[in-house]
């Protein structure tokens, strides 16, 4: 038999009692396999609430951690043009190397951040109808993005 999968994103929202039930659901097995594999994914605050001493438990039960680390300028480069490839850009420049920079910069490397900044230089550099986009379009963008 198959284990089932349980994934759970934003993990980090997530309150005692229900991370509690997710520490029971880790019972569920067989003499011989788990049935149910489960995966949190969240944000660095998950880890800071899983060192909290009532869930020594559930962090007991925890076989393999990742973190992952932010982009690099490089990185950042290929994400966002792998993006547009996605959404149908062919390879017409959108987003100018500085902007790219800049993009890179006030997203720390962070790929929900550098979504973000892109989502409001697109629309700000269409209302403005400038392209490639400036990085002066990014850096209007970055107010009220969290990091």
């Amino acid at each position: 038999m198959k284990p089932s999968w349980l994934i759970i994103d934003e993990a980090q929202n997530l309150t005692y009692p229900v991370l509690e039930e997710i520490r029971l659901l880790t019972n569920l097995e067989t003499s011989t396999e788990k049935l149910l594999q489960i995966v949190l994914s969240g944000q660095p605050e998950l880890e800071e609430k899983l060192k909290l001493p009532q869930l020594r438990q559930l962090r007991q039960r925890i076989m393999l951690r990742c973190k992952t680390s932010p982009l690099t300028k490089e990185q950042t480069r290929d994400y966002i043009s792998e993006r547009l490839r996605i959404a149908g850009s062919f390879g017409q420049p959108i987003f100018s190397d500085q902007a790219i920079d800049a993009i890179h910069i006030y997203s720390l490397g962070i790929p929900r951040v550098i979504n973000l900044l892109c989502e409001h230089s697109l629309v700000n550099s269409f209302v403005e109808q400038q392209r490639p986009i400036p990085p002066k379009i990014v850096e209007e963008g970055c107010t009220g993005i969290p990091t």
